[in-house]
């Protein structure tokens, strides 16, 4: 499986995703330097419109355990992520190694969550529970029918997660499943340059962006080459 870059709520939670691995900076220092190579993004966020969701009290869930296992479940996935580029350089092979185990036994618990309590909502689990469970189906990529699963759950309700989430997730989806991604949120490396991964109707990628809360793809990839030193 292609390793593929995916940028996961773009200066929100401070985490840049290259391949299976996040790299570890000061987020204000980094969000500083993606700003001045990227003035679009600046113009983006200052525009945006918000999803507003809403929240749940966290002392009104309902599944406290269910949620502690998956949020134990989301710190593993990110200690074995949170690496330094050097690191990354000089050990990438026996790192993508651990990453692959961490997310091995994570999907095998996915897998029995789902069996035994369904796509938990954010009353069970909480807002946070529900980010935690959202990244791990990410990373869920050898089971595109979990991950279709789930997607299948948010079409129906969101449960919680922003539409630019949800729009991550179905383009993961497609090029699982070895089809065009729809809003262009899928990278991978190609002759040491960033590539993105097939997109459907590229005329109309720009819309379809928008309406999810998706910054320009222009933006998206001078993000990816600032964050990564690319030039």
């Amino acid at each position: 499986m292609r390793a593929r870059t995916t940028i996961i709520s773009l200066l929100t939670l401070g985490s840049l995703m290259l391949g299976s691995f996040a790299i570890a900076d000061d987020a204000n220092a980094q969000h500083d330097r993606v700003r001045e190579a990227c003035p679009g993004v600046v113009a983006w966020e200052r525009n945006r419109i918000h999803d507003h969701l809403p929240t749940v009290d966290p002392s009104t869930i309902t599944a406290p355990t269910l949620r502690g296992e998956i949020m134990k479940m989301a710190e593993d996935d990110q200690a074995v992520r949170n690496i330094s580029p050097k690191v990354l350089a000089s050990e990438g092979s026996a790192a993508l190694e651990e990453v692959n185990k961490v997310d091995a036994g994570n999907l095998a618990k996915l897998r029995q969550i789902v069996k035994d309590h369904g796509i938990p909502t954010p009353h069970m689990i909480g807002d946070k529970g529900m980010e935690a469970f959202w990244m791990l189906v990410q990373h869920a990529d050898h089971d595109p029918l979990l991950q279709q699963k789930v997607l299948t759950a948010l079409f129906s309700d969101s449960r919680g997660l922003p539409l630019n989430e949800i729009a991550l997730l179905i383009d993961r989806v497609q090029i699982n499943r070895g089809e065009p991604q729809t809003y262009g949120t899928q990278f991978h490396r190609e002759g040491g340059k960033f590539a993105p991964d097939p997109i459907r109707d590229s005329s109309e990628l720009a819309a379809r962006r928008k309406s999810m809360g998706l910054m320009p793809i222009v933006d998206y990839e001078c993000v990816l080459r600032a964050t990564y030193n690319e030039r």
